[in-house]
């Protein structure tokens, strides 16, 4: 397990997609594009809306569990309460100019993922990301 403390500030984006993709590149992992678009996502997000305006700090936690070859990766932040599991998924059917704006970026991390859990607990947001791998 590794776990990176940083502070949620746009200037930190590739830190967080850095030390994740770090990570994922020791496990025998054939898609580490999809974690570094995950990361990417979720710490933008963070970084966007978490805080509002102030800044706040962010912790990511990567594990792996080999028993079942599952990557686990843990956000945890002190910012405004957001379940991500409640966005509605875009209607990707629909043009650009018709469909709503926002969402997509939490779709594409729904459909890379294979599962996604989330709880506030203690005034923190924590969103656990697990993907199993090759």
């Amino acid at each position: 397990m590794k776990c990176l403390n940083v502070y949620a500030k746009k200037e930190n984006i590739d830190l967080a997609v850095n030390f994740v993709d770090d990570y994922i590149s020791k496990l025998p992992c054939s898609n580490r594009k999809h974690f570094c678009i995950v990361v990417d996502e979720i710490f933008s997000n963070i970084v966007k809306y978490a805080y509002d305006n102030d800044q706040g700090k962010c912790q990511i936690i990567c594990d792996y569990d080999v028993g079942s070859k599952t990557v686990i990766l843990k956000f945890i932040d002190y910012g405004i309460e957001y379940d991500p599991l409640k966005q509605i998924d875009p209607n990707i059917l629909l043009s650009v100019e018709d469909r709503m704006e926002g969402g997509l970026g939490i779709f594409i991390v729904k459909n890379f993922m294979d599962e996604m859990i989330y709880e506030r607990k203690d005034n923190k947001n924590i969103l656990v990301l697990k993907k199993k791998i090759n």
